[in-house]
C-alpha cells in the first residue's frame, strides 16, 4: 500500500519510533535499499540532530492532521538532509503507530540561507552609505523596510509599513509630490524617480528626504506591482550649505549619476525633479 504513495511515508512504532513500514521513496531519500531502511533510520536517529526529530515525534499527539516542522537527517557517509515532517498518530490493530511523510528541502533551505546572507550583506552595504532601503508592494500597499530607514526617522525595527502610516509622515504640503511621484512611477512610462520631501521625525523635527525610486516589477498589462528604492537624510548636507555655500553639491550623487543629475536647487524641502524629466539611461 505505501508504495501507491507518491512521497517519502514510513511508518513508526511508538514509543521506540523505529520504521515498521516504509516506501520506495523513503528508501531514495535515505540513500538506501528499501530492506535496510530500518537500520538506516535508526542510525540517521543518532546524534544531536536525530535526538532533536525523536523528540518532536515523539511530541505527537494529532490524530485528524497532521503536526507539520522542519527537521534534519544527519546520515552516514553522506549530506545532512533537511527536511518537511507531516507526522500524525494512526491506529492500526489496536496498535499505537505515527505515519511520518518527509520531504526533503534541503535546496530551499540552502537557497534561503544565501537570500539571508545577501540580505545582510546588502544591509551593510547600505547602512555604510547611511541609507534606508524601502520596497513598496502596491497588491498589499505595505512598505518593507531596513534598520536604517526606521532609524533615519526615529522609529522602533519594523520589517513592514502601511503605506497610510508613511503618508502621515509626509510634510502637507509635500503630499501632493508624493502622491504625483506615486503616479509617475506606475503609469507603465516611467519607472524611475528622484524626489525631496519633508518627513517627520518621531521628536517632532522635519528631516530633509531624498526618495528615490525604480518600477522592478509589472504585470503582464504593464502595470507597476513593485517598486523599490532608497530614502536619504539630507539634513547634513542642508547644514553644510547654509553654513558654506562654497561647498553647495556635496553629498551622495544620484544612484548611478553625477551629482549634477539631479537639481535641488537650493535644497529647499520638497523640490522636485519629476521622474518624466529622466532620460533614458539615467
Amino acid at each position: 500500500m505505501l508504495d501507491l504513495i507518491p512521497v517519502a511515508t514510513v511508518i513508526l512504532d511508538r514509543p521506540g519510533l523505529g520504521v515498521l513500514a516504509g516506501n520506495a521513496e523513503a528508501a531514495g531519500l535515505l540513500g538506501c535499499r528499501p530492506e535496510r531502511l530500518p537500520d538506516v533510520w535508526e542510525a540517521a536517529l543518532e546524534g544531536r540532530a536525530g535526538q532533536e526529530l525523536c523528540r518532536r515525534l515523539a511530541a505527537v499527539t494529532s490524530r485528524e492532521r497532521p503536526e507539520v516542522f522542519d527537521a534534519r537527517l544527519a546520515m552516514r557517509d553522506r549530506a545532512p538532509k533537511a527536511m518537511l515532517v507531516r507526522a500524525r498518530c494512526v491506529e492500526l490493530e489496536g496498535f499505537q503507530l505515527i505515519s511520518a511523510v518527509l520531504v526533503d528541502i534541503t535546496r530551499r533551505t540552502r537557497a534561503e540561507s544565501r537570500l539571508a546572507t545577501a540580505h545582510r550583506r546588502l544591509e551593510v552595504a547600505l547602512a555604510g552609505a547611511e541609507l534606508g532601503a524601502w520596497q513598496r508592494d502596491l497588491r498589499t500597499d505595505l512598505l518593507e523596510v531596513t534598520v536604517r530607514w526606521c532609524e533615519m526617522f526615529g522609529l522602533p525595527p519594523m520589517k513592514t509599513v502601511p503605506m497610510t502610516v508613511w503618508r502621515t509622515l509626509v510634510h502637507p504640503e509635500d503630499q501632493e509630490i508624493l502622491r504625483n511621484q506615486t503616479e509617475a512611477g506606475t503609469d507603465g512610462v516611467s519607472s524611475r524617480f528622484e524626489v525631496e520631501l519633508r518627513v517627520r521625525h518621531a521628536d517632532g523635527r522635519w528631516i530633509p528626504v531624498l526618495s528615490r525610486g525604480e518600477v522592478i516589477e509589472r504585470d503582464a498589462e504593464g502595470r507597476a506591482v513593485v517598486l523599490s528604492g532608497t530614502h536619504y537624510d539630507l539634513s547634513a548636507r542642508h547644514a553644510a550649505e547654509v553654513g558654506a555655500p562654497t561647498e553647495r553639491g556635496r553629498g551622495p550623487p544620484p544612484a548611478g549619476g553625477s551629482r549634477d543629475a539631479v537639481s535641488l536647487g537650493a535644497a529647499r524641502p520638497g523640490a522636485v525633479r519629476p521622474p518624466h524629466a529622466l532620460r533614458p539611461g539615467e
